[in-house]
Formats: structure tokens, sequence, C-alpha cells
């Protein structure tokens, strides 16, 4: 027997809104949906289904009812290989207010014998069912249903006790029964069978018995045909059926993705982003193949709308009647008249990788390209790829012959040297977009002939859309009409609420240097010093390792300081990663958090940290976020973090935080008065002064405070702490007088010997 330990987070929410829990193995994703119910209070009163990150359209739900449009029974389908095989699950829930909810798989238990779940850990309260969906509410307004761990535990030892049922295999994808689909539908049109007069007929189709039987008896009447009501219930059950499958079918057709974009996905199957094959394919190869296609012909793989934004990053100027023929015709001239493309493409490593495959021989083994690499190839049209799926999968790889005879002219140039100054000067725009974080793209491009080096914009394209778009996580994205350079781990949704709310329309981007984009090359611990404090702290005081640390910060935290996110959010998702327990880590927390919280270029500040804006604008910093702040009320509780008081205390305490490292007694008696205005029994805040009390050797003052707070707090921890000041305050005074006695004592000694010199002196004149 076994559990799995599953973290669902209900998306959208700020602050997060999740469950831990672990659930038994070998349960269906009915029983999942069961269990989902209860951890976020709803009442099951809507549609719901589950969804899969590498394969969005793939649906497992209940199909008993005729509204259902999911491929397969969640009653029938075990989770256990779902779960293990996909980076993520998304459990919807009310498709009016779309309660959307991730499911990531965190680990095994192998000794976990229960056969009912259990929630382990939790953030945040359930929503109301029919309250209007995550978009639609306003969180920190709206009445919630508290959630209590122990009761649910309780109730789902009791009411949820799951069987076993046997595995199923993962479902590989749905590319053959589109496959299918389209060959069928096909048929239909051009058959003349009942069903496609029918379907011709009557728009109508299908919506129900009545429906069919009276469509049907019209056609038969039609063609002088009689058919008995048996034969005619035959028929209308048969149809009831077929219909469901057209609804299925219609609805996955709807996200039909173009053949160019399958195949993209095809290659992220197989490969990993660094370029080694994937474990799914570990027998995989890699051939040359002949070419069946021109280049021209693979671009056709692109949908028009796909076509049109190739043709606006190459410059090439179109007509909206130009049809998928003429721009591909168009995108393939300009492609083949332009060789120094490839430098863009390729730099000084792939290069030669690239000429290698260009020059092997048809069914030899062509060696290894990153897979962003060979992905670009394929969306340029540089490269065909088929896959072969056997006893072993094989994919074959070919070039246009119009391609392949310029990447063999371009073996003859100083391609090394084009590559490095283009990946040079690649390499400095994407730290440069770093301090910006989303920027409109003509924006960028003045940035980068004033603060790199003068250049084109035909040449600032070239770099955009060949070297950079869609590389190390950027992408080029349109919203509201305006094309922007954007991190991809950031939402521009977020940036654009921050810049709404925060900035003045007149204010433009903040100035910066080259030697600011070199600072880049070192790392983000070098530019802003207090994200390394951040990974010291976690790697000393919570044992996580250096890549955990760097991952968390790359996907989760930072993108989150970047977009505009609030402080109390950033602390919400540094309790993902670790458990805060006791005033003295809270204040540890809190403050490395504020000074990242204030020193960090935010995206929506169009590069400014908030300390900057704030001495532009004269705000507090604390209040210029992306999201609405409650912070409303004026009365400090002392129970409260320094995140949820008011702004304007926030501000003060870090004020008072900086003073303390030039004035120490200064700072205390701010603080002082501060408590007095506020609330003087403020646990956070008599922990900081007595914390300034001991830097300052004010003894009997930090040992006062500290003892008042224990008692207050019953906190063991500062009990401890306090019995280390007073050992610390006895070895310091013993050092102190052992000092004093030594220092007495040599002023003796230099008098005696002082003395005894001028007595020699006087003797000898004697």
């Amino acid at each position: 027997m076994a559990g799995y330990q599953l973290k669902i987070t209900l998306e959208y929410t700020k602050p997060p809104v999740w469950r831990r829990v672990i659930v038994p193995d070998r349960i269906t994703f009915g029983d999942l949906h069961d269990i989902i119910q209860v951890l976020f209070g709803w009442e099951d009163m809507h549609l719901h289904d589950f969804s899969f990150s590498e394969d969005m359209q793939l649906h497992i739900g209940p199909i008993e009812e005729d509204y259902y449009s999911n491929d397969l029974d969640e009653d029938s389908i075990c989770i256990d290989e779902y779960i293990k095989n996909h980076k993520w699950i998304r459990y919807t829930y009310d498709f009016g207010d779309d309660w959307r909810h991730k499911i990531v798989f965190e680990q095994e238990h192998s000794d976990y014998e229960k056969r009912y779940p259990q929630v382990i850990k939790y953030k945040g309260d359930n929503f109301l069912e029919d309250s209007g969906g995550i978009f639609f509410t306003d969180e920190e307004e709206t009445v919630r249903d508290v959630f209590d761990m122990q009761e649910i535990n309780h109730w789902m030892e009791k009411n949820l006790i799951m069987k076993k049922v046997r595995k199923t295999k993962k479902r590989k994808g749905l590319s053959d029964s589109l496959t299918n689909y389209n060959k069928f539908t096909d048929i239909l049109e051009t058959s003349n069978s009942p069903v496609t007069s029918l379907r011709t007929q009557n728009s109508s189709y299908g919506r129900n018995s009545e429906d069919f039987i009276d469509a049907m008896k019209e056609i038969m009447a039609q063609r002088n045909l009689e058919l008995d009501e048996n034969t005619l219930e035959l028929w209308n059950e048969t149809m009831n059926e077929f219909q469901t499958l057209i609804n299925t079918m219609s609805y996955m057709n709807m996200g039909r993705k173009s053949l160019m974009e399958k195949k993209l996905e095809q290659l992220g199957w197989y490969f990993h982003e660094e370029g080694e094959l994937s474990s799914i394919s570990i027998k995989s190869n890699i051939k040359k193949a002949a070419s069946k296609r021109n280049h021209k012909e693979i671009l056709l793989d692109l949908q028009k709308d796909e076509l049109q934004g190739m043709a606006t990053a190459l410059r090439i100027y179109f007509a909206k009647s130009w049809n998928k023929e003429k721009l591909s015709t168009e995108i393939a001239a300009q492609l083949e008249g332009h060789p120094e493309y490839l430098y863009y493409l390729l730099n000084k490593k792939e290069f030669p990788e690239f000429l290698k495959f260009a020059k092997a021989s048809e069914g030899a083994y062509c060696g290894k390209l990153p897979a962003y690499v060979l992905r670009t190839m394929l969306w340029w049209g540089y490269i065909d790829v088929d896959f072969w799926t056997g006893a072993e999968t094989t994919i074959t790889m070919s070039i246009p012959k119009e391609i392949e005879d310029i990447v063999k002219k371009l073996e003859a140039t100083d391609w090394r040297k084009e590559c490095s100054n283009i990946e040079k000067t690649a390499g400095e725009m994407v730290r440069l977009l770093l301090y910006y974080g989303c920027i409109e793209l003509e924006k960028f491009y003045e940035l980068c002939t004033k603060v790199l080096r003068p250049m084109e914009q035909e040449e600032f394209y070239h770099y955009i859309y060949f070297t950079i778009d869609g590389r190390e996580h950027i992408f080029v994205i349109e919203e509201e009409q305006e094309k922007y350079l954007c991190l991809g781990d950031l939402d521009i949704e977020s940036i654009f609420d921050c810049r709404k709310k925060n900035l003045r329309k007149e204010i433009e981007y903040c100035n910066l240097t080259l030697l600011d984009v070199e600072r880049w090359k070192k790392g983000l611990g070098i530019v802003y010093p207090e994200w390394k404090e951040l990974g010291q702290f976690l790697g000393t005081e919570y044992g996580i390792t250096e890549e955990s640390i760097d991952e968390w910060i790359e996907f989760e935290l930072y993108p989150a300081v970047v977009e505009g996110s609030n402080l109390e959010e950033l602390i919400a998702i540094t309790e993902e990663q670790i458990e805060i327990e006791g005033i003295e880590q809270q204040l540890r927390i809190w403050k490395i958090l504020q000074d990242i919280f204030l020193s960090t270029r935010i995206a929506g500040l169009k590069g400014y940290t908030r300390e900057q804006l704030a001495e532009l604008e004269k705000v507090n910093p604390f209040a210029i976020t992306a999201t609405k702040e409650n912070r409303k009320k004026k009365k400090v509780e002392k129970t409260d973090n320094f995140y949820e008081t008011p702004l304007e205390y926030q501000k003060q305490i870090s004020e008072i935080i900086k003073e303390a490292k030039d004035n120490l007694s200064l700072a205390a008696q701010k603080l002082e008065k501060l408590l007095e205005k506020y609330d003087k029994d403020h646990y956070q805040s008599r922990f900081l002064l007595a914390k300034i009390y001991r830097e300052d050797e004010q003894w009997e003052n930090a040992k006062k405070v500290m003892k008042l707070l224990a008692e207050d707090t019953e906190d063991e921890e500062l009990k401890n702490i306090l019995t280390i000041w007073e050992q610390e305050e006895k070895m310091i005074g013993s050092s102190k007088r052992s000092v004093k006695k030594k220092s007495d004592h040599d002023f003796k000694l230099e008098n005696t010997i002082e003395y005894s010199s001028k007595g020699r002196k006087n003797k000898k004149k004697e």
C-alpha cells in the first residue's frame, strides 16, 4: 500500500489558496473529484473535468450525461500513472465560474496504509459556491468558509474510505483519434447516407430523440421509403451514441492546432530542454532523410495568422487578402535571399553541428542539437521532421535542397566571428531586458541603441525574432495592439495592473548603463545582494540545496516580485517552501523579503525599484503593488506580523532598521515612540527593540523587554534566546574586566620603566 502527496492549488488566487494532501494509491479520478470537493468546500452542483499539462485535448470526467464531452470516464480510470507522468493536472469545476485547481504530484509515501485522504498542510479558506469565480470575486472582501483542517481530516476518515481499483495505462494522446476523425468526417461528407442528409438538412441534428426521429421520417418520406418503428428506434439509439462522439470530436476540433505546432509538441516529448533524449524515448534515433518537400511547402504547415506574424518579423509588408500560398512564397524567398539569417539562429557551437547534419549522408545519425534549436529551425522551415514509431522511435529530419545549398556555402565564410558577435550582442540585449521585465518592442529598440550600441531597426528585429524570441523564456507578445518583449515567466496582466495603478503617464523608463548590463553576467545575487542573502539563509537555516533554491527563486519568487506582488503574497510563496516558526524567524524572513521587495526593479514600474519610484512620486513604497491593498485600519494588533500592519507602520519600521545601521541608540528611541503611538504590546516590534538594545549593549533594557515578551507569548525559543543573551553579557563583561586590568597593569609598568630610566639618568649625572 502507498499514498501520493499532492499539492492542489486554486489557480490565480493571491495570496495563494492551496491544500497539501496525501491520497491513497489506486483510486479513480472520480474519487479524486470527491476529495477536491471536500478540500475546497464545493457542493458538487456543477460540471467538472480533468485535463493535462502535456495533452490539453484529453479530458477525464463523468460521461454518463449527454451534456458531457469528456474522453474517458473518471470512475474507471486510475490516477496512478497519470499523476506521475504529467507535470500537473488541472481540475476545473463549474464552467461558468471557472474554478481551476492545479494538481501537482510531490512525492510517494510507500508506508501510507490508510484508504482515506489526509490533509497535512493548507493555506487560505474556502470560497463560496456560485460566488462568481476568481476573476469576479474581491478576494479581500468576500465572505469565506473557514477551512478547519482537523475537522476535515476527521470527516474524511469516516466518510471517504476508498477501495483499490485496477491500474490503467497512461494514454499517449489524441493524435490518432483526430486522424481517424478526419478520415471519418471526410467519408461522411461525401456519402449519400441518411446521416449525411440529416446533418446537412437539419443543423439541430441530434439535440434530442424527437428531433432525430422527425428529421429521419422526413428524409425517408422524400425518398419514398418506409421504416417500421423498431428500426427507427434502433437508429435513434445508434445516432444518440454517434452524437456523443461528434460532440467530443467537435470539442477537440475547436482547439485544433497547425501541423507545425503538433510537430513542435512532439519534439518536446522526445527531448529535454538541454538537448538530451527524454526518458520516454531512450531508444530513439535521429536520422537524416531525403528531402520530400521544398522550403515553401514546409512553411505551409503553419496557419495563416502564424505566417502573418512571421512576415511581420521579416518586415514583409503584406495585404490581409494574401492567402497562405502567397505568404509562404514571400517568406521563403526572403529567407533564402538572406543566408546570414542563420548566424542569428545558430551560435558558434550549434552552427558546426547543423553543418554536420547538412553534410551527413541519408540514413546517417546526425548528432544532437538542443531541442530549442530544433524547434526554431523547424518553425522557420529550415528543417522538416517526421516521427516513426516501432520497436524503437526514429526521428527523421531533412533539409530542403534550397537551404542545404545555403548552409554548405556558409561553411566557407567566417561564421565563427559572425556568430560570436551576434551572440555577444544578443546576450547584452537579454541582460538589459532583465532589468525591465516587460517593455514595448519599439521602446526597447531605443534603449538598446542608447545603452548598447547603434543598430538599424531591421538588424534589431533580426536579433529579437531570430535569436531571442522563444529562447531563455523570452517572448514577443501582443497586448492592447502593442508588441511587448517580455520574460516568459511573468504575468503580463499583473504587470499592466501595476503600471496603471502606480505610474504617471509621462514617466520614462529608468536609465541604465552598459556597466549595469555587464553586472547581470555574474547573476541575480550580484545585481541584488538581498537575493543572495535569502539564498544563504535558506541554505544555512533549512538545509535546502542551492539547486532547489535557485529553481524556486527563478520560477516562483522572482517572477512574483517583478510582477508587483505585495509583501504578504511574497511571504505566502515563501511559506510554501519553508516552515516559518517563531517570532525570530518571522522577523528574519520579513526583513530579508522587505529588502528584496524595496530594492528589486519592477516590470510594471518601467524598471524602477519601489524605493526609487517612492522618491520620485513621494509615496509610501509599501503601497506600490499590482494588487488592491486593504490597509485601512490604523491600529496594530499585538499578534500581527509586520506585513499585516498598516502600510505607514511598515514604512517606519523599515526606516528604523536602516537607522540602526548607523545609530543604534537613536533607532531604539524611534521604535519606543512608535510603539507608544500604535501598540506597545506588538510582539514583533518588541522583539526588534530587544535586538537593537542588545546590539547597543543596553543589556538591562534588552533582557527586560525579552523577559516580558517571552512571558506574554509563552514562546520557549525566546526564553532560550534570553538565556544566551545573559551568558553573552557575562562573557563580554568578563572580557572587558580582563582587558581593563591588563590596561591598568600596562600603564603602571610603563610609568615604572619611565621613572627608572629617569633615575638611572639622574644617577649617572651625579
